[in-house]
């Protein structure tokens, strides 16, 4: 969720973004299919490349801004896809989330939050592992209609609070909502600038996966 920057030791940042939807309820899915729902392995290296292997998700979470507190979902399910360089170290990643609210009204506040968040928090203090970081947030929504939904979209950059190096971690976070559904995925890289290409990839397939969700649920 864009409200928590997660960092992972082993290589993740988690986040959310959303969308309005319809405010009729449909019955609350189960985590079977909310899992069916997500994009498969396959998809993500049709997306990315052959290079990428689904990971377990470990670490600990920095809220972006600790200010805003959130409805909790009901009922989420999440998966973490990343690549490996040669020194068993991760370059890459891809995450995804599905979180079913009780109601479409705590569904709608966390957009509101959420939204609040990627337009009033410019920057925040956090954690990348055990190495303190301050990441600088900016809405891109409007970089992000090729998805064609309501969503919320930012790009975040972590650089070392004490300055001993310049931006570690580069990261794209898009969301979208509904009904009681909050859809969100992460596309984010260690070490080096994003190119251009790998961020309209991560557009196509988070379109791909927000479609999926939407048929399925």
């Amino acid at each position: 969720m864009i409200a928590a920057a997660v960092v992972v030791l082993a290589a993740a940042l988690t986040a959310f973004l959303v969308s309005r939807g319809s405010n009729k309820a449909k019955a609350q899915p189960t985590r079977k299919d909310l899992s069916a729902a997500m994009v498969s392995i396959r998809q993500v290296r049709d997306a990315f490349g052959t290079g990428w292997n689904a990971l377990g998700l470990t670490g600990s979470s920095d809220p972006f801004c600790p200010q805003f507190t959130l409805a909790e979902p009901q009922r989420a399910v999440d998966a973490l896809y990343t690549t490996i360089d040669e020194d068993g170290s991760s370059n890459a990643g891809f995450y995804e989330a599905i979180s079913s609210f009780q109601t479409v009204s705590d569904a709608n506040k966390f957009y509101e939050q959420d939204t609040a968040i990627s337009k009033n928090c410019a920057e925040s203090e956090g954690h990348l592992g055990t190495q303190a970081v301050t990441y600088e947030i900016a809405d891109v929504t409007r970089d992000a209609d090729s998805i064609a939904r309501e969503v919320v979209a930012i790009k975040y950059e972590a650089t070392p609070t004490d300055g001993s190096s310049d931006v570690v971690l580069t990261g794209y976070i898009v969301e979208t909502k509904m009904d009681r559904l909050v859809l969100s995925t992460n596309y984010y890289v260690y070490g080096r600038d994003p190119e251009s290409g790998e961020i309209l990839d991560y557009y196509d397939l988070t379109k791909i996966a927000f479609d999926k969700a939407a048929a399925a649920l």
